[in-house]
This record gives structure tokens, C-alpha cells and sequence, in this order.
């Protein structure tokens, strides 16, 4: 299947150069390699972050969508992603340019993190993949559950921690059932 998304990819110029490991010596060092592919450690500024997943197959148009989508918002924002795409898991994270006001940076932030959630899940995709929900992207599970979903949440929660004594606060206790908590929403 990966050797279908790099053909894929390739073909659409998405990808200049790739590489498969062969042996366990290879994967080690790739690894490695990955390690040092961690976009903050070389941008400055504000980053916006997601722990994405969207199905194998359309990886190489939801990438292009993505990019396009926050240039879109902001032509001076870089964006990046890599993870573990052979189960469709993307760590992708964007840097709007910051030399405006703050509050139009909060601003222009809101919006390219509430168009790049809304085009995870128009995707049929995750924005809290691998990691988790979290508290930072609490707020904007709504875009991806229902308030059935979110109210079964709580429901299941409750059941096995009546007591709240597992990670307090931290997930569903604040949210309300209903999508009125979205951020970077129009």
C-alpha cells in the first residue's frame, strides 16, 4: 500500500525523493533522520499544530488542499508535515507570519486552524490522531463530534470514573454537548 502513495505521490510532484528501509539498519537510521526533521526546532513564531489522520489514499490531495488552504489565509505562512503516513497519521503544523499586531495574528491563526480542521474532517479524517484530544485542542472537538458523540463521551467517562479521579478537568468536564464551542470558525 505505501508503495502505492509514493507512486501516487511522486507522480503528482508531491514528492521529489523517498526512500523504503530495507533493513532494520536502515529503519534505524531513518528514524534518526526523523528525529531531526522537527520543524520547531528551526522556525521561530507561533505554531499551530495537528496530531492529523486522514485515510491513506488521499493523502496527496488533502496535503495540497492543506497547503494551498493556509496560503490562502496567509501567503507568507510555512507550513509543514511528516509523521508516520503509512497508517495515514500526519504531524503537520503551520507558522503564520508575525510581523502584524497581535490581535491579527490571533485572528489570521484562528482562521487557518479552523480551515485546516474542517478539511481534516471533510476527509473523514481526525485533527487529534495519535496524541490524543488533550487540553489545547479541546475546544476544538466540536468540529469533529457530534453532541451525541460528546454526550456519550461523558457518558462513558463517568461510568468508568465516577470520581473523576483520572486526568481531572483535563478532557470532557468543561465541554458542553453542542457545537457551540468551535474555534476559528466563520
Amino acid at each position: 500500500m505505501f508503495e502505492n502513495f509514493y507512486e501516487a505521490a511522486v507522480g503528482e510532484d508531491l514528492l521529489g525523493d523517498a526512500v523504503i528501509a530495507q533493513t532494520l539498519q536502515q529503519e534505524r537510521a531513518l528514524w534518526a533522520l526523523r528525529h531531526e526533521m522537527i520543524p520547531f526546532k528551526y522556525v521561530t513564531g507561533r505554531m499551530l499544530k495537528w496530531d492529523a489522520s486522514v485515510p491513506l489514499d488521499v493523502i496527496p490531495d488533502f496535503l495540497l488542499k492543506t497547503f494551498d488552504a493556509v496560503a490562502g489565509i496567509d501567503a507568507d505562512a510555512q507550513v509543514f508535515a511528516f509523521g508516520h503516513v503509512g497508517d495515514g497519521n500526519l504531524h503537520m503544523s503551520a507558522w503564520p507570519r508575525t510581523d502584524v499586531p497581535p490581535e491579527v495574528l490571533d485572528q489570521v491563526s484562528d482562521r487557518i486552524i479552523g480551515t485546516v480542521d474542517k478539511l481534516v474532517w471533510s476527509y473523514s479524517g481526525s485533527i487529534c490522531a495519535e496524541h490524543g484530544v488533550g487540553v489545547e485542542n479541546l475546544p476544538r472537538l466540536h468540529g469533529q463530534k457530534s453532541a451525541v458523540e460528546v454526550a456519550l463521551m461523558k457518558a462513558v467517562k463517568s461510568a468508568l470514573d465516577p470520581r473523576n479521579l483520572l486526568n481531572p478537568g483535563a478532557l470532557l468536564l468543561d465541554l458542553p454537548n453542542g457545537p457551540d464551542a468551535r474555534r476559528g470558525q466563520e
